[in-house]
This record gives structure tokens, sequence and C-alpha cells, in this order.
């Protein structure tokens, strides 16, 4: 039989299927395999493709079929089970399989790059070199000196600074630095690892029943209080993994998070460990990637898009702070990392760990059907002890700046005896409002329905939903009054009124802003493990998964924040937030005190987080949700529209609703369309449509029925429309 001589084509565009091209003749004597990269003609363009399959037939006309220009792959790039789950991504998110396929792709992959490792280099200082003969009006190279000072730089970090690559050049012919290659994923020998802690009866148990499954798909929650201990159970069963010949993947929520963690396993793993975030250059990127699917790599620590690594033989995922929403993508495909570990572990028949301090109601759902089996660590680890928590009612008291005389008294104690405070307020900026006491007037931002924050700092209004910036005004844009004020606290004004509160004491701030440059994050965490008296002033960024065991006070100046959300999911996001904050207080050998300012002391949410029982904080959610039907009783796809034209976007929906409603299964329903709770963001209006079923199931078989409607439906051009399948967010 003649081999195949047309293939499917998958190509990153918004269409839903596969494009036939003909294979040239000096291909088809070796097979073009599912998973290989291949470049085609794609309207004007040449792109990169993703062989879905080979074929005898196609249902055009075979004369009007375009050539295969090359082929990129001798082998494919993604093997048979990644491309498994490429397809059962893209239907169960009902996202374009081209789309999908190159999302599963490193960025020098999609591009058409070799599938093979790049040298990495970087730049060091010489430890002979003279400075002294360098000019002193050579500015350039002075400061390319004083950054390798600090130590080696990378192409991207010189680029990243805005340095002087000719003055690079100048400093290696003048013999003052030198390019080495670099090696970012030495291992140490056995010799020089730490040894294993010892584990108490709970660590011991999960242990136990961790290593029993080694060889079968089985879910765990590995269900810890906030310093119990989930780590060391990682890092025990990950090397018993390697022992056997085996690979690990573990998924952490945060690039933050991913430095201290490669760093704590690579004194505890026996075995080469890499890891993978987007704030990595693509070349490291690419060359993590592949060692992981050659067993050069034995662990991969990665951010939610390291779940699409290939490796070799994997035995094991860990999903860390699995409650956390950073695993769902909020554009693009927009999968939930944990879902799909769940769906890759069973495929693989390994087991997968789902760790946390608060587990997420739908992990906990399933605990509760007896679909996962939770493994319990209600101690911390050693000698700690859990927080004691105390309400502050702020309903009668004055505050300074945010700060009730409570809680800056209990602060001075703390700092007193040498220790530190951490104060949390998810709110970074200056202050969130600039009002005009004349007119009344809220600065708001031109592109959004949003207010503009202030940021002292750079003394500009900053919309934080499209980014769009403008210097401080001087007077009212609509009644030219100069009676301007700011309105409460961001994370700039407590630091601020820390430092008038208490003179000497080093504060530091961390978020979004104080951590933009590379390496600041850890700059910032460094300085904390140095201990003495500090005060932390963060928001989320200081919540998840760090561990200061010089922090003996955590402060919570707004826990009401979030309990007004319209989302029916904001009691379960701002429970775990709290506890998780609070979880940062006393988890060395020093106690820990959470103080919380509230005006809702009475709510018997706080009451329930507060007692340390969490389980019953869910099982009080989950009664609600399943009275009023909400997920985890039901499944939800959002559908959005933009456009700049609010009626556009309606009638698109409406248009949609229409056409799919009569084809729904029984109990399925569509809500809306209504305007999202912003509804304009970046100029451009957002109206959302819901399908509600009552099970992911049925959701799937709803699906078929609604890209068809958008697919028939005549939207006009400037309307987007996305879907989104169990979204985080529906408000």
């Amino acid at each position: 039989m003649k081999p195949p001589h047309i293939a499917t084509i998958a190509i990153d565009c918004p269409l839903r299927k596969g494009f036939d091209y003909l294979i040239p003749k000096e291909m088809r004597s070796s097979s073009l395999l599912p998973g290989t990269r291949v470049l085609v003609s794609f309207g004007r363009r040449a792109v990169t493709g993703i062989v879905l399959d080979t074929k005898h037939h196609s249902d055009f006309p075979e004369h009007k079929l375009k050539p295969i220009q090359s082929r990129l792959d001798e082998t494919p790039v993604l093997d048979e089970h990644l491309m498994q789950l490429g397809h059962f991504t893209a239907r169960y998110y009902a996202h374009p399989i081209g789309e999908t396929l190159m999302t599963m792709l490193p960025v020098l992959l999609r591009d058409g790059a070799p599938a093979k490792r790049k040298q990495n280099f970087c730049y060091r200082l010489l430890p002979q070199a003279d400075l002294t003969t360098l000019r002193t009006n050579a500015k350039s190279q002075l400061a390319l000196i004083t950054h390798l000072k600090q130590g080696e730089l990378t192409p991207q970090a010189i680029k990243d600074h805005n340095l002087s690559t000719s003055a690079l050049r100048s400093l290696q012919d003048k013999g003052l630095v030198e390019k080495v290659v670099r090696d970012a994923c030495a291992k140490l020998s056995p010799s020089a690892l730490q040894p294993p802690l010892h584990l108490n009866p709970e660590q011991a148990s999960a242990l136990k029943a961790l290593t029993q499954s080694l060889d079968a798909f089985a879910p765990f929650l590995l269900y810890g209080v906030t310093g119990s201990g989930k780590t060391e159970v990682y890092l025990q069963i990950i090397n018993k993994v390697i022992k056997q010949g085996k690979q690990a993947l573990v998924l952490v929520p945060e690039i933050t998070l991913t430095p201290q963690t490669l760093r704590r396993f690579e004194s505890r793993i026996d075995g080469t460990i890499v890891s993978l975030h987007s704030g990595m250059n693509n070349t490291e990127r690419l060359n993590h990637w592949l060692m992981a699917k050659t067993h050069e790599a034995d662990v991969v620590i990665g951010t939610r898009s390291a779940l699409f690594t290939p490796f070799a033989n994997l035995g094991i995922i860990i999903i860390d702070e699995e409650h956390d929403a950073s695993f769902k993508q909020q554009e693009g495909l927009r999968y939930h990392a944990r879902d799909l570990s769940i769906i890759r572990a069973k495929e693989l028949a390994i087991p997968v760990i789902l760790g946390t301090a608060t587990p997420s109601l739908e992990t906990y759902a399933n605990v509760q059907k007896g679909k996962y089996t939770e493994l319990a660590l209600s101690q911390r680890a050693g000698a700690a002890s859990l927080p004691r928590f105390h309400l502050i009612d702020t309903r009668s008291k004055k505050l300074h700046q945010g700060l009730s005389l409570d809680l800056l008294t209990q602060m001075q104690k703390h700092l007193d005896k040498d220790q530190q405070v951490l104060l949390f307020l998810n709110r970074r900026g200056y202050a969130p409002s600039l009002i005009c006491f004349s007119c009344g007037t809220l600065a708001g931002c031109p592109q959004c329905d949003a207010r503009l924050t202030y940021h002292k700092r750079k003394n500009h209004l900053i919309c934080h939903h499209c980014g769009y910036t403008m210097p401080q005004p001087k007077q009212c844009t609509k009644c030219g009054s100069e009676h301007l004020q700011t309105l409460g606290q961001g994370t700039e004004r407590i630091e601020e009124t820390l430092q008038a509160h208490f003179p000497g004491v080093d504060i530091i701030r961390i978020d979004r802003d104080s951590t933009r440059r590379k390496d600041s994050m850890q700059k910032h965490l460094d300085k904390i493990h140095q201990g003495g008296k500090k005060i932390l002033v963060g928001t989320q960024m200081l919540a998840k998964g760090h561990h200061f065991p010089g922090v003996s006070l955590v402060g919570i100046l707004n826990a009401d924040h979030g309990l007004l959300c319209p989302d029916f999911r904001a009691p379960e996001r701002i429970g775990q937030l709290l506890l998780q904050v609070a979880g940062r207080a006393g988890r060395a050998d020093i106690p820990g005190e959470v103080f919380v300012q509230t005006v809702q002391p009475t709510n018997p949410l706080f009451h329930l987080l507060f007692q340390q029982d969490y389980s019953r904080f869910l099982q009080t959610l989950l009664q609600e949700r399943q009275e009023v039907g909400w997920p985890p009783f039901s499944a939800l796809a959002l559908i959005r529209a933009e456009s700049v034209q609010l009626t556009d976007a309606q009638h698109s929906l409406l248009t949609i609703k229409e056409l799919c409603e009569s084809h729904l299964p029984t109990h399925c329903v569509l809500l809306g369309p209504i305007p999202a709770s912003i509804a304009r963001v970046s100029n451009r209006f957002r109206v959302q449509l819901l399908l509600q079923a009552p099970s992911r199931q049925t959701l799937q078989a709803c699906l078929p029925h609604l890209i068809q409607a958008m697919t028939q439906s005549k939207i006009k051009r400037n309307v987007r429309l996305s879907v989104d399948v169990d979204p985080m967010e529906v408000a």
C-alpha cells in the first residue's frame, strides 16, 4: 500500500479545524508522525504547523491543496501522550486545536527554531581584572562594571538593564570581562546534600500512602495547616521516584516562589532539577523543556505552563497550593493546570498530589465523594505552634491611615522583642482614589469603567486594568478646583505611615510595583531572612508559600475587602487568602499572633476561619453552593463578547443565545447577556452570557451546540468572542 500523501496540519489561528496539505514525494519515504512540526504556506505567510494526521484522501480537490514546504523535526516534538492531552484540552475548553497545540510549545519552537539545546552563556568579571585602567568618563563601561560586581550577567539581563553591548565588547578586549558557558542546572553531589528531616507520625503516614501508590493513578489531597511540613513530604517522595528511574513535575502558582523552591529542592534532591516559568529567556526555557524530554532533568519546577512539558518517564505530579487561582489561565487558552494535571496523571497511571492548607471547594468535594484520598497534616512541623487570632472591631475606632491604635501597640511589643511583623493589604499603590472635594468627582480611567489609583513614588495616576497612566492633576478636570485629595490606603501609603510611627525600623514593601526588576523579589527575601526587627508590608504576593521564621505577628488591615464582591467564589477566596496570610506567623519556635481589623466582627465566616476549622468553613460554603446550584454542584461556561460598541457585543450574544437555546439538554440554561462587573476595559465593552449545566459531562454535551451557534451567527468583525469553561470569575 502506498504511504499517505496528505497531512492534516494544525495552524496557530482561531479556526477550529486542521488544514490539509500535500506531502511532497521526498517526505513520504519516512513517517510524518502526529506531533511533528512542518513549515507550510498559510495565506500569504509561511508558518509553523503541527501534524495532526496523515491520510490518502481529502474532502478538498487535491489540485487545490498546497504542498508542505519543509519538515522541521525528524521526530515529533509532542509525543503521542501530549498530542492526546492537546486534543482533550482543545475539546474540553472549546478552543481551536492549532492555538492549543502551539500554547504547549516553547516560543522558539513555535517560531520554527530547531528542537535542539542551545548553549547558554553569561559574562563575568575576571578575578585579576584591574579596574583602575578604566577612564572616569567611560560611563557605559562603568555601568556594566557596577552590575558585574554584583554577579554574572546574562545577555537578557544586559538587555533588561539597557546596558551597552559595544561597551561590553570593549571590556572583553581589555581583558576585564570574560564570556563563560553557563551551567544553569548543576546538581550537588550526594555527599553535599542535606539529610532528610525526621517525619512526625502524620507525615510518615502520608509518605507511606504515597509510596504504595507510585505505580498507579491515585489523586491525593495533602491537606496540611500552614507550616505542617508538606514540602518535606514532597522532597522525600520525589527522591523515591528518582530512585525508580522516573521524573517529577512540581507546579507552583507564582514565579516568585520558583527560585526559593528550586534552591530548597537542589539542597535535598539527588538529581538534576530545572525550572520553567515566564521569567526565563526563551533559550533557557527551550533547553530545560528539552532536558525533561531526554531525561537529562529529573525534576521540573514551574508555573502552570510547565504542565505541558514532555517527559521521558514521568512518575509523579505535585501541585503546590492547589487552590490558587493562578493555575487558571485567564487569556487565550483558558485551561486550569490543576485539572489537566489530573487528566495527565490518569493517562500515565501515576499519582498526583494536590497540596494546600486551604483546599478549593472543588477539590474538597472530590474528597467527600471518595474520588480523592485525603492525607491530613493537622500539626505544624517541629516546635512551631498555630498562631492565636484576635479580631479588632474598627467600627468605633479612629484609624491612623488605616492602622488602629490596638494594632500599632501590638506591633511595637513584637518589635521590642527583635521580632518581625507582617502587614497585609491587598491593594498596591498609595491610594485607590483621588477625589475633588468641590464637586465630588473621582478620577476615573478614560479607557475603563474604573477609578485611577494614585502612586506617590511616580506621582502618577494609574489604571490597574489597562495600564493607562497620567501625571497627578493639579486641578479637577470637571470643575477646575484645586481641592483634590487622595482617599483610602494602598501599600505605599501604609509604608509611609509606618516610617513615621517606627523610625529606624526596616520596612520592606513587597508588591508588584516593588518587585518589577529582575531579582528584586529575591533581594527582599534575602533581607527578611537576615533576621532582626523588620516590618513587612505587602499584597497577596506575601501570602503564598513563603517561610518567614522571624515573623511573630501578622496584621490584616482590610479583612472585609472581598466579602462584598458579587462573585459567588468571593467568600472562598477571602477565606483562603486570610488563612494563608495568617499562616506566615509563628512558623518557627516563636509563638505567632494574628490581628484582624474588621467592621464585621460578628461575621460567622470569620469565626469559622479563626477557630482553625477550615473544614467546617468549607462545609458551610458547600451547603450554600448546593442550595443555589453553583459549582461544584453544577458546571459553567462563560461566553464573553468584547466590542468598541456596547450594542454590538450585546446583539452578538443575544443571537448566539437564540440559536443555541433550543438545542440545549434538559436542565441547562443560558443566563444573560449582562455587562461584566467592569463593563469597559481598554475602550472595549464586555458583555457576558453564562451557560449553566448540572454536571461537567452535560456541559461538554452543550459546548458543540454553543460553538456551532457562534460559527453560524453573523458576528460583526469588531466583536471578539471567547469561551471560558470552568471560569474562576463570573462577575
